[in-house]
């Protein structure tokens, strides 16, 4: 049975309002059910489930998808355990899906990386010793699956070959030094980085004493971004899902002791910088942040660059300090307590921005330098796409300094950012209107999917459903969930809102502006690039795009004529 079949008979014998409604108070209206959000804090109901499409999406903070991407991220699983989880429940055997994700080649080889350290730390009696220094029993060693990669460089090529497994390729896989064949990792104690699928794609390593580099993480790789994996979640991802708070700290150590401290709800920006990635990983799981970085003017610095990502990503978050020179292991290690009163001082994240920049003045209280702080913090606020959001903070800063805006420049700065998203908001309807006929009206997909290009959208989701929509992944009103769900989850999303917003649609009408519009646009496009070097092609093709405008406005009158 294929993945497509599978899901199909799923949401046959499961209607998705019953699955849903165990977690989400669901009310009639109309032909679909609205309820409040659980993977963002809303008060008035966004949350919308169709059973006639046996899907879901909330029109909030646009998470969406089926069945099985609900409970997927409902409870925190994988979404191959949550379709095996489904597929119990309906009563359907699918053995094959049990056997958990494939693993290609390069995940073998690093899942034989991995069996060779954690071997190798059952027979090194000294970073047994310093594990236990550092208060990790056999339980936190065996969850988080910690291992030891020997002194000598040479066994860890030896290993891998008797177990069949290309050296060269174990070179690009960062397991191996790419200039000589010994291993990447030496007398270091070894985290694994696992990914959304459980599969091991990388190593992070630390020495054994205070030599320098403490910490070392593996190289980017075909498998890993640092920036783009946070450690420790594959682990905490259901507990981040139960209590609905996250806590990102920066290192291993820091994170393996805050779990062990009793908040299995932490993960590690693996000693970056945290990233964009990072932080829609998070949102997806609709979890508050808390950014719990190191106590240091780094660790400060790192709390205040984090402020921007944080605001662009839409989350919920707050900053935590502690005592300088202070990290949360050195929390998690004195108690829960300890952890507790930290966060329950957390900082607002605009409060937290305002007393680092002004930290950084010798007059933080002069008039000058009151107007560049807040000029500054009110520029952090620009990343945050919530307009409430950032007017209920706007309020707040110039209350903070005791600044009135003048009213006048506000109503004209408001007068044209209204007239902008006026414009953007007309094309990214338009552009839905597009994609939704597309996916169920034959008629204009014959029509309108040879004048169509991908650069024709300027809405990125409307841009990546189009795509798909080319390479045959979505046909009218069916979806390629195997293509979807295992390759580009966030399309999931994006299909649940198109197929959940089915009002009618004058097609011809549609045909008519994509026509004209896609001609103008061609016409622009040919301008731009070829100011300086028209041919005669060019020359040829601008006008015959022009008797194509022409021709659809023609069409345009005639069909206005009949409906007069």
């Amino acid at each position: 049975m294929d993945l497509d079949r599978l899901v199909e008979e799923i949401s046959n014998k499961l209607d998705i309002v019953s699955v849903v409604g165990r977690y989400v108070k669901l009310k009639k209206a109309g032909r679909n059910f609205l309820g409040l959000c659980p993977f963002h804090a809303e008060r008035t109901p966004s949350f919308t489930v169709s059973p006639d499409k046996q899907m879901f999406y909330c029109f909030g903070c646009r998470t969406g998808g089926n069945i099985v991407t609900f409970v997927s991220k409902i409870e925190g699983l994988e979404f191959r355990e949550a379709l095996d989880k489904l597929a119990t429940e309906a009563g359907i055997d699918v053995p094959e899906f049990k056997k958990g994700p494939d693993r290609s080649p390069d995940y073998e080889l690093m899942s034989a990386t991995q069996e060779f350290f954690r071997e190798n730390l059952k027979h090194s009696p000294l970073p047994q010793d310093y594990l236990q220094r550092r208060g990790l029993d056999h339980d936190i060693i065996s969850r988080f699956q910690i291992g030891f990669a020997p002194t000598d460089g040479k066994l860890l090529p030896k290993y891998l070959q008797s177990k069949g497994f290309d050296v060269e390729r174990a070179k690009v896989l960062g397991v191996l030094s790419r200039e000589e064949l010994h291993s990447y990792m030496r007398a270091r104690v070894t985290f694994p980085i696992v990914d959304n699928r459980g599969r091991f794609i990388a190593f992070g390593g630390r020495v054994l004493d205070n030599s320098e580099p403490k910490y070392l993480n593996s190289p980017a790789t075909p498998i890993f971004e640092k920036g783009k994996n946070l450690f420790a979640l594959n682990v905490a991802r259901s507990h981040i899902a139960k209590l609905g708070r996250a806590i990102v700290v920066e290192g291993y150590m820091d994170a393996i002791s805050m779990h062990k401290a009793g908040f299995p709800e932490t993960v590690a920006s693996l000693g970056t910088a945290f990233t964009i990635d990072q932080a829609f990983m998070l949102r997806k799981l609709g979890a508050d942040v808390f950014l719990f970085f190191d106590g240091d003017s780094a660790g400060e610095k790192a709390a205040f660059s984090a402020i921007r990502i944080c605001f662009q990503a839409g989350l919920v978050f707050k900053i935590v300090r502690q005592s300088v020179g202070k990290d949360p292991d050195d929390l998690a290690r004195i108690g829960t307590d300890a952890v507790n009163s930290a966060l329950a001082e957390a900082k607002d994240p605009v409060d937290f921005a305002i007393e680092h920049l002004q930290s950084q003045e010798d007059d933080p209280d002069s008039p000058q330098v009151v107007v560049r702080i807040a000029k500054h913090t009110l520029e952090l606020l620009e990343s945050s796409q919530d307009p409430l959001l950032r007017e209920q903070y706007t309020n707040h800063v110039a209350k903070k300094f005791g600044i009135t805006p003048s009213q006048k420049a506000i109503s004209v700065t408001e007068k044209n950012k209204n007239k902008k998203l006026n414009i953007i908001d007309s094309r990214l309807l338009y552009e839905n209107r597009i994609i939704r006929a597309l996916l169920s009206d034959e008629q204009a997909r014959s029509f309108l999917l040879p004048c169509l290009f991908p650069d024709y959208f300027i809405d990125d989701s409307c841009k990546k459903a189009f795509c798909l929509i080319l390479e045959n992944k979505v046909t009218f009103g069916k979806i390629a969930w195997s293509y979807i769900l295992e390759n580009n989850e966030e399309s999931s999303s994006i299909f649940s809102r198109f197929a959940i917003m089915d009002e009618e649609q004058d097609i011809q009408g549609l045909i008519i502006d994509v026509k004209r519009d896609v001609a103008a646009k061609k016409q622009r496009i040919i301008r731009k690039e070829k100011a300086d070097s028209v041919s005669l092609d060019d020359l040829a093709e601008l006008a015959r795009l022009q008797k194509v405008r022409h021709k659809v406005q023609e069409e345009q009158n005639d069909k206005k004529e009949q409906q007069g």
